[in-house]
């Protein structure tokens, strides 16, 4: 078995805490993450704790795969250790607000549905069309349905 401890981790903030790297104490880390990953992989607190130990760091989203090899006493990696700087997430752009949906004019009554007949028998008839009437100047407006003269017809 080879002595020096080493580390696998994604760089998440969560992934390795600071007691973890502590008692671990790896000689080396592999850090797999995307360039440019929408996480922020990885977290610079990960990184600083890595490098308060002392621990080598290499990067997948710089070195793309790595290869450890050991004897069970030494080991080698295939590639050279990582700087440690690390590369903030991306901003994403900011997206402008949709425009708010147009808000129904209020119904004054003069609103003619396609189709509706212009005339009706009586209020019953006419409310499936228009609900809450319609106003004198409509084409379905009947003086027989204003009973209270206020110029709307089944209101």
């Amino acid at each position: 078995m080879c002595d020096a401890q080493a580390d696998k981790t994604n760089g998440s903030n969560t992934s390795s805490s600071a007691a973890f790297i502590n008692a671990v104490s790896p000689a080396g880390t592999i850090i797999s993450y995307g360039k440019g990953n929408s996480y922020g992989h990885p977290h610079a607190a990960v990184v600083s704790r890595l490098q308060k130990v002392g621990s080598k760091i290499y990067s997948t989203a710089e070195a793309g795969n790595i290869v450890v090899t050991t004897n069970g006493k030494t080991h080698s990696v295939s590639v050279k250790p990582w700087s440690g700087v690390v590369t903030p997430a991306p901003t994403p752009t900011p997206q402008p607000k949709p425009e708010p949906a147009p808000q129904p004019k209020p119904d004054l009554g003069l609103t003619v549905i396609p189709g509706a007949p212009t005339s009706f028998q009586n209020c019953t008839a006419m409310k499936k069309y228009y609900p809450k009437g319609v106003k004198n100047g409509h084409p379905a407006y009947a003086t027989k349905h204003d009973r209270d003269k206020d110029g709307w017809a089944c209101d």
